[in-house]
């Protein structure tokens, strides 16, 4: 019986897998005979700015990875904060240090999304300095918004990533499971994506499964095999300066003035928000409840310590801002503390640095922190502006 079933199943197997690795390499030189390289050609503009996608052009990518490949610049990562203050770091380092900085995103730019840009510049990542501002709205969504995740996982990042041998197999497969969960809310799965989906099939247990993706992805290899590079003139046109301010006197005039312009609440928000988005139409006071987040099955928490290996397994000289809820406005703020304190313990113990800004009480809230109920104020922004310099630049030359 064994005899038969060798002969019967086994061998035609072996036989068959066999055929397949010998035709399918001379199939796919018939098809394809070489790569091709596609060269982003440009220079390096922007040095002060916020780019709120990375759609409008190839320049947005380029200046994307120049911002990275410098290493005396900071780019910095985030969502709906970002806006055009002054004070925030993108325009604050480079007026009065001398220091090029840029931000890039807008809502619902989250975890996945950012893991992916860093891997698009994974040949350029060490030692550059990034900042993460992580928003705790991100949780309550679990997961990153399909919308946003195509604006910025942009398909000559996903080719790089694809190409790249040195990237490891799990943050290929993770991408993969995302765009599969996401198929049914994509309009055109691009070749690319197709990429991905086959690598977040590699653990089918089905040998026939096996077989079918390993001929995918010889196929899809077929279509995916133009190579992404960059050539990049840098800006240097900044001059590193010493700043004359003080950060924490230039702080405590900015929440003096933002105090003092708040007429219409008690909750440390600006007046127009109060009274369009925080008031009923009956002049009520609405106050927010926040749900408690099993961050043990949370997408965005998933992607989050994911993100968090890569930076350490890469030696970026990245950092985290955590950005705290209104506790004024969100009266059980405390019910994140398990999530908050989960997030700090991750970054500690991978000795990635932070600031957490995450309050669970109004006693403890320090008001202009925030703006409103969940977006950093001018305040908010002076005190981070204190943690990168120290971070980044008090003992540079």
């Amino acid at each position: 019986m064994l005899k038969r079933i060798i002969f019967l199943h086994v061998i035609p197997i072996i036989i068959a897998l066999t055929l397949v690795l010998l035709i399918f390499p001379l199939v796919r030189n018939h098809f394809n005979p070489k790569n091709t390289t596609k060269i982003i050609k440009g220079k390096q503009t922007k040095i002060s700015a916020v780019m709120s996608d990375l759609v409008n052009s190839p320049n947005d990518e380029l200046e994307y990875v120049a911002s990275i490949k410098n290493k005396n610049q900071l780019t910095l990562f985030g969502s709906s904060e970002f806006t055009d203050s002054p004070i925030i770091p993108y325009h604050f380092f480079p007026d009065s240090l001398g220091i090029p900085t840029i931000g890039i995103g807008h809502a619902y730019h989250q975890e996945l999304s950012i893991l992916i840009e860093l891997l698009a510049t994974h040949q350029y990542n060490k030692g550059s300095k990034v900042c993460i501002f992580l928003s705790p709205g991100w949780f309550e969504a679990d997961g990153t918004n399909i919308q946003a995740f195509i604006e910025f996982a942009r398909p000559n990042f996903l080719k790089r990533i694809d190409n790249n041998k040195n990237i490891d197999l799990k943050y290929k497969k993770h991408i993969g499971e995302f765009i599969q969960s996401q198929k049914d809310n994509i309009e055109g799965i691009t070749k690319e994506m197709n990429t991905f989906i086959t690598y977040s099939n590699t653990n089918n247990t089905s040998l026939f499964d096996k077989i079918n993706n390993f001929i995918k992805s010889y196929f899809e290899s077929i279509n995916s095999s133009e190579k992404i590079e960059y050539q990049i003139t840098q800006n240097n046109n900044l001059t590193p300066r010493k700043w004359n301010g003080n950060y924490d006197e230039t702080a405590y005039q900015i929440q003096t003035q933002f105090i003092n312009s708040i007429t219409t609440n008690k909750m440390y928000v600006y007046d127009e928000y109060y009274t369009k988005y925080v008031v009923d139409e009956n002049g009520n006071e609405r106050n927010g409840t926040l749900e408690a987040i099993d961050f043990t099955t949370n997408n965005e928490y998933a992607d989050f310590k994911l993100l968090v290996e890569y930076i350490k397994e890469q030696n970026i000289n990245a950092s985290f801002v955590m950005i705290p809820f209104n506790p004024y406005f969100y009266k059980n703020a405390s019910i994140y503390k398990p999530l908050i304190d989960s997030i700090t313990e991750t970054l500690s113990n991978k000795k990635i640095p932070f600031y957490n800004l995450y309050v669970y009480d109004t006693t403890s809230y320090e008001p202009g922190t925030l703006k409103d109920i969940m977006h950093l104020g001018d305040y908010g922004w002076m005190k981070v502006n204190k943690f990168l310099y120290n971070l980044y630049f008090k003992d540079e030359k």
